[in-house]
């Protein structure tokens, strides 16, 4: 088994790791010197001083000693450990007891005794504060090693890399004092299926803030596989070529779960994760600038590339030129290719952002997964490449004809969904006034997110027509739509939402035409980050609002008793006498010019709304608890 992974790891482009909370024994030392591969070695008491406890028991802490000696003696000949990690998250929730600082401080001591050579990790998470250090650990002579090194959660506990860069992590520098960071986690595939590992799902609904009803037990785990792929990729490229001269390394967590049977020789084979990765960590980096999956036919893309020379010979490169191909993910055949740029010289660990235009090929399928390869070459051949997984639909056309009957009112509605509507043709008649009341029945009322909604009180002329029969869509209107429904809504926040379930609407108009994870990661106008709604609304559970499409922020670690608590929505509806109010916090302005999918969720949204049956009846979203037992999809009612 040893063997196995790490020749795994070593073909992968993984050149360093940790042995996370445990020490490896000679058998799996002996295949990281032979293979190739640097150990981070971490002892035996993970979380040791974790918590609002005392310190280590006299009797305890020395067993604690004896065992630091053997490992450190045990494995300070093998060339593969190139650091030494005393433990991980050894002070959480009480980073500041200086009691427990100076056992700490005494076990580093320890390690520098018996092995002088190499760096030392006092704590994997710790990062020192120049206050703290100079106050309180330098005055006690506390050796709080050699490096810094952060614990971070992007795409798992956190916002994805897709809306944040690596420079929200690398600042407040300590001086002369490298930083790494060797827990670099976006999440945990179980070893068995390739779903979220059941713990996150069960206790902490972790991985429904990233895909939903699709992270329970008997769904298909590809869904959670890409998600796993495509965000641990793009962090990797993104603290790479990002790192200038501030960083000294990263590690992604946890290299375990990116293997199908990872404890089983005979049967451990690598995850969509791997490849990627193995791309990532090239010798020479290629990664896309663009956040943008999702592109028209026949568009042009102007964006960059970034490439990072690591060359394992320290060689500088030249006379370098760039391509880009689009190859169908079906039939593996490529669909177009051209130059896209041309380096003349790139330093040995450098790296530049080299400008490029690239031109989606035409394609008369509505929708067609694709490949977007970029390769990067020399006289002599291919020095390297990636290949990001992209979708290309067709570019929009206008419909046969507008639903029958049907007419819109704009109210201060953005400048993106004005014109939206008035391309895509869906009503017979928009104005930007308020229809007769005598036409509420067959009345769309689309009211943008700078309109007083004061019309939407009591006596007020929105009202009125909602109460006969239209409906309204408010989008994006805050905590107006909180005062104006006590009863029903109950709070607003303003979020970065990268991901909604539209789980509660399955099967209904709102829906048609949309795959699971649609409603994520939406180009935006004027941003490089994708994400699909701003705001979010949370339901009063007696209330008359019904959600339509779900929103779980993501979050970490939480008591079982705040579990409901996470359950939100972006899109919902109130019933307002024979007519109904959607409150809609998807950030269609910003996307819908942008986004085949969030094109593709406005029509559907404008066709809902002008058919007062549309959510008459809704799908039955299995509840938590059921949903683990394997039945996650919604029911018909």
């Amino acid at each position: 088994l040893p063997r196995k992974l790490i020749q795994l790891m070593h073909d992968g482009n993984q050149r360093v790791t940790r042995t996370h909370a445990t020490p490896w024994n000679e058998e799996w030392l002996d295949a990281a010197d032979e293979i190739g591969l640097g150990v981070s070695v971490e002892g035996i008491r993970p979380w040791a001083l974790a918590g609002k406890i005392g310190a280590t028991p006299p009797d305890m802490f020395a067993h604690w000693l004896m065992e630091n000696e053997d490992v450190v003696k045990r494995g300070r000949n093998h060339p593969s450990i190139l650091l030494w990690t005393i433990g991980n998250e050894m002070l959480l929730r009480d980073d500041k007891n200086l009691e427990k600082w100076k056992q700490l401080s005494e076990v580093v001591k320890q390690t520098r005794r018996l092995d002088p050579f190499r760096p030392v990790v006092a704590d994997s998470t710790y990062k020192r504060e120049a206050d703290f250090y100079n106050g309180t650990l330098k005055p006690n002579n506390i050796d709080d090693g050699d490096v810094d090194d952060i614990h971070r959660y992007r795409g798992w506990y956190s916002d994805s890399p897709f809306v944040i860069d690596t420079n929200a992590d690398i600042k407040d520098l300590t001086p002369n004092r490298p930083l790494i960071g060797q827990e670099m986690s976006t999440g945990y595939p179980d070893l068995d299926t390739g779903l979220p590992v059941l713990r996150y799902t069960r206790d902490l609904v972790t991985p429904q803030a990233w895909v939903g009803q699709d992270a329970y037990p008997g769904s298909d785990p590809e869904v959670f596989l890409e998600h796993n792929r495509a965000v641990t990729k793009r962090w990797a490229e993104q603290l790479r070529f990002q790192r200038a001269d501030r960083t000294a390394g990263f590690m992604l967590f946890s290299n375990e779960c990116w293997f199908a049977h990872s404890f089983d020789a005979r049967r451990a084979a690598p995850y969509p994760v791997y490849e990627a990765m193995r791309e990532a960590w090239s010798p020479v980096g290629i990664a896309l600038e663009t956040a943008r999956r999702r592109f028209y036919a026949g568009e042009e893309i102007e964006t960059a590339v970034f490439i990072t020379n690591d060359d394992e010979q320290f060689r500088d490169l030249r006379a370098l030129t760039l391509r880009a191909a689009f190859v169908d993910e079906r039939t593996k055949k490529e669909i177009a290719e051209t130059d896209v740029g041309k380096i003349e010289h790139l330093p040995y660990y450098a790296t530049i952002r080299q400008p490029v235009r690239i031109r989606v090929p035409e394609t008369q399928a509505a929708r067609l997964s694709m490949r977007l390869v970029l390769r990067l070459t020399d006289s002599k051949g291919e020095v390297s490449r990636t290949l990001e997984r992209v979708e290309i639909f067709a570019k929009p056309v206008q419909p046969t004809a507008p639903t029958a009957n049907s007419r819109a009112a704009t109210l201060s509605l953005g400048k993106e969904l004005r014109q939206f509507i008035d391309e895509a043709r869906l009503f017979q008649q928009v104005a930007a006034n308020l229809p007769p009341n005598t036409e509420a029945s067959r009345s769309v009322l689309l009211i943008g997110a700078g309109a007083a909604l004061k019309d939407l009180g009591p006596s007020g002329g929105v009202r009125e027509l909602v109460e006969r029969g239209a409906t309204a869509i408010l989008f994006s209107p805050g905590k107006d739509v909180v005062d104006l429904f006590p009863n029903d809504v109950s709070e607003v926040k303003n979020v970065t939402g990268e991901y909604a379930d539209y789980a509660p609407s399955a099967g209904t108009k709102l829906t048609a035409g949309l795959r699971a994870m649609d409603i994520k990661w939406w180009g935006r106008k004027d941003d490089w980050r994708v994400f699909v709604a701003s705001s979010r609304h949370r339901l009063k559970p007696n209330g008359a609002a019904r959600e339509l499409i779900r929103f779980i922020p993501v979050h970490g670690y939480i008591p079982a008793e705040r579990v409901p608590e996470q359950y939100l929505t972006v899109l919902f509806e109130i019933p307002v006498g024979l007519g109904r109010v959607w409150v809609c916090d998807l950030d269609l302005e910003e996307s819908v010019a942008v986004d085949p999918a969030a094109r593709l969720l406005a029509i559907n949204l404008l066709r809902a709304a002008a058919d007062v049956s549309s959510t008459k009846t809704l799908p039955v979203v299995p509840s938590h608890q059921e949903s683990l037992t394997g039945r996650h999809k919604p029911n018909a009612r």
